[in-house]
């Protein structure tokens, strides 16, 4: 009951922010079990054109991480393998007068045990919400890193309301839908570092007492 607490207000703190968007939508192809909370990021440079009014990929990185940290997750190290397979893939992209800004999750197919012949590809966007724009003629650093927060933050809802189920993991240590699916893949080929890290997390829970 006090894990359940634990989420529903982390929802409560996500929805600041977002203006009328006050509750997230489940997606199934955000789902990817109780590691739900550690969050690998990746980011792109922005382009020359950004670092001309003083946009880095330092600075769009350093705002997803914040807000995720804020949001009760906890970042994946750079280099380091994520145990739920997937990685968020944040583009804020610079050129002249526009500036198109995009958050997009990602999954790896081989975590889910997806064949290389179904069409997926090694990574795949699953279905999702949108969290994008496209800007014309803003040229100022704090209102596009503004923008992109609002995003994290739908997204963050959507995500956060995809995985409510799997906190009850954490209590009950009773695997669930797409946690099923991964420890098959798992057990049938240990290739693979996201395997290892979430057999890892999986290993420790069975463990606690």
């Amino acid at each position: 009951m006090a894990a359940m607490k634990v989420i529903q207000t982390l929802i409560a703190i996500a929805a600041i922010g977002v203006g009328s968007q006050a509750f997230g939508k489940a997606y199934p192809g955000l789902e990817v079990g109780f590691t739900f909370r550690e969050m690998d990021v990746v980011v792109e440079d922005p382009g020359e054109e950004a670092k001309k009014i003083g946009l880095t990929r330092e600075d769009i990185e350093r705002t997803v991480k914040l807000k995720l940290l804020t949001r009760g997750f906890k970042v994946v190290p750079t280099g380091d393998d994520s145990p739920t397979g997937s990685y968020l893939y944040v583009v804020v992209n610079n050129i002249g007068e526009a500036v198109s800004i995009s958050v997009r999750f990602e999954k790896l197919a081989a975590h889910f045990g997806i064949p290389n012949d179904r069409g997926t590809g090694s990574v795949f966007a699953p279905g999702q919400g949108t969290y994008s724009s496209l800007l014309i003629h803003i040229r100022n650093k704090k209102f596009i890193l503004d923008f992109l927060e609002e995003h994290l933050d739908k997204f963050i809802l959507d995500y956060l309301e995809s995985n409510l189920r799997y906190e009850a993991t954490l209590k009950d240590k009773k695997l669930r839908d797409i946690d099923r699916v991964i420890k098959r893949a798992a057990d049938a080929d240990l290739r693979f570092n996201a395997h290892h890290q979430w057999t890892k997390r999986y290993n420790a829970l069975m463990k606690e007492k």
